[in-house]
């Protein structure tokens, strides 16, 4: 089995984490700050909330106008509005407050991805906007903002790259104790960028985000300890690591864990385990998961045989381009398992197999096995004794003993 990749960098930017980044960081800002009118402040309430809010925020409160954005931008209380919400991150912002600059930023940073996504020339201007208000926020050290400086700095948005002033600003936000940056600290020192690397700072850093429960960083030190980068191979620390974000709903992580179980990697052997983690991962779209939970239903391991489950997770697998699901699928046609026996289909199953991958690894080379089988036998296709050979030679290329074996009979047969 082979086991997925994982970045040890976690790309800290609006395209991955999206607007909840904004979210989660006001309401951290709003527990931290407790501001004087929260006694008035009826969260059981909404539209209590939107109007004694609205009267804070006109009397010129600056978190008042700040929480009134974003109450437009989610709809509580309120209908959605975004351009009204972005008007009341501008009054805040104007009044130097440093939670609105950085929430201004990361709107104008959303502006300017849409308009990257639609070849649109106008992102640079708003790249511009979005780092001059993450500057002056950071300026006040806010740490959100520093790290967003420091990759608009590290990616030359809206300013011209810098990785030396990048590494400044997101070291500033990693030593506030801020986890993203101290994980993005720990990926500058691995890549050696704005600074000599220095595998030792990485790891240090790194851990001390996973420490805090941020879930890029214990993946991260779940794949260090996996795949031994840095000479530290422990799969009972990645285990560990991974299961500290798989337990937060990580779906890659619980990938992970669900091939560590079904290997017996760092943990015991334990098939039902396995079926639940990736069960978890392949809920949430988690493709090679979809993949692993089908053949398991297929074969029985560690849930109930069911070959009607075993093809509906397969069948999700496929469509999201996983090799392994449309070979199995093209076994349970062949044996008509759970399914109408159908060569025909079986056939193109495999076909596309062989057509999306080009590595000759274990699974194309047993697809192109039974190719040679099928045209063989005359199952799905007009027997043809010279493709049956030609195809058992792809597959021996590929690596299949099989392949080779039934290569050399039909040659010797005259092929």
């Amino acid at each position: 089995m082979t086991m997925p990749s994982l970045r040890l960098s976690y790309i800290y930017k609006l395209s991955v984490l999206g607007f909840s980044l904004m979210l989660s960081t006001f309401a951290l800002a709003v527990d931290n700050e407790i501001p004087a009118w929260a006694a008035d402040y009826t969260i059981q309430n909404r539209e209590t909330d939107y109007i004694t809010t609205k009267k804070l925020a006109e009397r010129g409160d600056p978190l008042a106008q700040t929480h009134l954005a974003m109450m437009y931008y989610e709809g509580e209380g309120v209908p959605k509005d975004y351009n009204k919400g972005t008007e009341w991150f501008k009054k805040a912002a104007s009044q130097n407050y440093a939670l609105a600059q950085f929430m201004l930023g990361k709107v104008y940073e959303g502006n300017a991805y849409r308009a990257m996504g639609n070849e649109d020339s106008s992102s640079e201007e708003w790249f511009q906007k979005s780092t001059a208000w993450f500057k002056k926020s950071a300026e006040q050290g806010y740490a959100p903002a520093q790290l967003s400086l420091g990759y608009s700095y590290k990616l030359g948005d809206g300013i011209p790259r810098n990785k030396v002033k990048a590494f400044e600003w997101i070291q500033k936000s990693a030593k506030q104790g801020y986890a993203p940056a101290q994980d993005a600290l720990g990926s500058n020192y691995s890549e050696g960028e704005g600074i000599p690397k220095d595998e030792i700072k990485a790891f240090e850093w790194t851990q001390k985000a996973a420490d805090q429960g941020y879930i890029p960083a214990q993946n991260s030190l779940g794949s260090v300890y996996y795949y031994g980068w840095g000479g530290t191979q422990d799969f009972s620390q990645a285990a560990e690591w991974f299961k500290k974000a798989a337990e937060q709903g990580d779906s890659s992580a619980q990938n992970m864990l669900g091939y560590m179980y079904y290997s017996g990697e760092g943990v015991s052997q334990d098939y039902t385990q396995a079926a639940e983690w990736f069960k978890k991962a392949a809920e949430q779209g988690e493709s090679p998961s979809q993949e692993q939970l089908g053949i398991m239903y297929r074969k029985g391991e560690g849930v109930l045989k069911n070959y009607t489950k075993a093809l509906e997770w397969l069948e999700k697998a496929a469509a999201q381009s996983r090799i392994r699901a449309d070979y199995n699928i093209g076994l349970m046609y062949y044996s008509g398992e759970g399914v109408s026996q159908d060569y025909t289909q079986a056939i193109k199953r495999f076909q596309k197999v062989i057509e999306k991958d080009f590595s000759k690894n274990e699974t194309t080379g047993m697809a192109q096995y039974y190719q040679g089988i099928m045209y063989d036998k005359g199952e799905g296709v007009r027997q043809n004794k010279a493709q049956a050979k030609e195809w058992f030679r792809k597959s021996c290329d590929s690596g299949n003993n099989n392949g080779c074996n039934r290569f050399i009979v039909l040659k010797q047969a005259g092929y």
